[in-house]
């Protein structure tokens, strides 16, 4: 009587895609996770209606997690804000291509994403650490509820485009 939900991508990118590709950096994998996506969805969608398309999609572009959760590294060539971007950008637009292609091959599916929500407090009570807070919170959460749900850049990150670009 258990129901299974399954993830489709939870730290498990394949060797050759992370060491030819660099993983989610390259938007050819994108194409590779939808393959993926095709074959497990045709095989297990008369037994499994809930589908996770990516866990913990938003620790993929920070440099401590972007080996593990997106099968890529920083190449030394490469900005930190462009890094973030470049993955933010590969894992949601997989993730969202993803959700489209549930939808065709399974109509009654549900599907999400999945977030890690690891809150952030300030240390001391004090205006430095309340907005270290505040914006480590807004691109560890807020940036993906926004992204998830209603599919555009909140005004914080397009700002923060503007300024890295």
């Amino acid at each position: 009587g258990i129901e299974p939900v399954v993830s489709l991508v939870h730290f498990d990118m394949p060797s050759y895609l992370a060491e030819n590709y660099n993983g989610f950096l390259s938007p050819k994998v994108i194409d590779y996770y939808l393959r993926h996506v095709e074959q497990v969805v045709n095989h297990f969608k008369d037994r499994v209606k809930y589908w996770i398309t990516y866990n913990e999609i938003n620790t993929a572009p920070f440099d401590q997690m972007a080996g593990l959760v997106a099968g890529s590294k920083r190449p030394d060539n490469m900005s930190k804000p462009k890094f973030f971007h470049d993955i933010l950008y590969n894992t949601q637009l997989a993730s969202s291509s993803a959700v489209n292609l549930i939808r065709r091959l399974s109509p009654n599916a549900k599907i999400s994403g999945m977030i890690t929500v690891n809150e952030v407090r300030p240390k001391r009570n004090d205006g430095k650490d309340r907005l270290a807070a505040d914006i480590t919170n807004k691109f560890n959460i807020d940036l993906y509820g926004e992204l998830m749900c209603n599919g555009r850049y909140p005004d914080f990150y397009q700002r923060f485009l503007k300024l890295t670009r």
